[in-house]
């Protein structure tokens, strides 16, 4: 069957390995640049549940459609991906059937560099083996579980005006306290009530997985990066959790600075623009493939739950918007680079929601 959207021609990645700042071992600091016409990016979460079947399946084609859709029509440099790549409990190695179910034969064709970011249901298997995809798949793009990728976008409107965007890609999931923690009830996957991985088999590895990984390491290398970046350009940080979810250190600090301009995470399958201490620059976008809608209409998403933690460190948690539907999110570039909105959208194209942020 004629493909349409095989005619789409995806954009030429030039990435050299420029020292940006000293960072640890094995994480990587790189530089890009791309030559567009309109200045717009995507984002998504929770998409990798094609191998599931079903509904699960049955979104994940929907979102991946309606990406294909938008990426013919507008043009976008990149996606942003926050997480959960591979459920239930991600890949073991790099030839797994789900590398090809989930993501090349749905979303790799859209023709789209992607920053990656672990979710939690990546870390059941072997988290390192989605490092090393990009060994087979040019267009993945995950240097390390954590890592900071500087992109340029040349001017397109003449004025000689280029933006450059920071890519900061955090790992979430050794930074949650409950993961980290022995009760297994609270772990995820793995836990009491679903212990396996099925339908893929193999042994579910999480909670080793989890504490193997230091979160104060990660921390002090945020800080350090954000430190190097300079403070005319745009910063967006994407991550799997939730901002007030990071519990195991004070992240907080850091991604409510003037350092940061967007927040986006995954993990709620849901679409969602959310406010700490009163900045909403915080978006989930994690309804790429898993959400559910009962028969009586409403989700199986649970409400924003204020945890003593949180609240302990005096934060202000307040939801702006949010809807539980099957969609992505847009991110474009506008009045010469000093604003960006971020439209959601449903697989049946429509715009729910808008905002604006302003830089500089």
């Amino acid at each position: 069957m004629y493909n349409p959207f095989s005619l789409l021609i995806p954009f030429l990645l030039y990435a050299t390995a420029l020292p940006i700042n000293m960072v640890p071992d094995n994480i990587i600091s790189t530089s890009t640049t791309y030559t567009p016409r309109d200045i717009n990016i995507l984002s998504v979460g929770d998409w990798g549940s094609a191998a599931l079947g079903g509904y699960h399946l049955r979104n994940a084609q929907s979102t991946a459609y309606a990406m294909k859709i938008y990426a013919s029509e507008y043009n976008p440099r990149l996606v942003l991906n926050t997480g959960d790549n591979f459920y239930y409990c991600g890949i073991q190695n790099t030839s797994d059937s789900q590398v090809n179910s989930d993501y090349v034969e749905l979303f790799g064709n859209i023709g789209l560099p992607w920053y990656n970011a672990l979710g939690n249901h990546d870390y059941g298997f072997n988290p390192d083996a989605q490092l090393e995809l990009n060994q087979t798949i040019p267009q993945w793009i995950m240097d390390a579980r954590y890592y900071h990728r500087r992109v340029i976008f040349n001017s397109s409107d003449n004025d000689g005006t280029n933006i450059a965007l920071n890519i900061i890609a955090l790992d979430t999931n050794p930074c949650v306290n409950d993961y980290r923690g022995d009760d297994r009830a609270k772990w995820d996957p793995c836990s009491i009530q679903y212990p396996l991985c099925s339908p893929v088999a193999g042994e579910c590895m999480f909670h080793e997985n989890i504490i193997n990984q230091s979160c104060k390491i990660q921390l002090d290398w945020f800080n350090t990066t954000l430190s190097n970046i300079p403070p005319t350009e745009w910063v967006f940080v994407i991550g799997h959790h939730k901002a007030d979810e990071i519990d195991a250190e004070d992240f907080q600090s850091l991604l409510g600075s003037n350092r940061v301009n967007l927040y986006l995470n995954g993990h709620n399958h849901n679409l969602e623009h959310y406010s700490i201490d009163r900045e909403a620059k915080y978006i989930t976008t994690g309804a790429g493939g898993m959400v559910i809608i009962g028969s009586d209409g409403h989700s199986n998403v649970k409400l924003h739950d204020e945890s003593t933690e949180f609240k302990h460190r005096k934060h202000d948690f307040k939801s702006v918007w949010s809807k539980v539907i099957t969609g992505f999110s847009s991110h474009t570039f506008i009045n010469k680079g000093t604003k960006v909105i971020t439209k959601f959208w449903d697989v049946s194209q429509n715009v729910l929601y808008n905002f604006t942020i302003s830089h500089m």
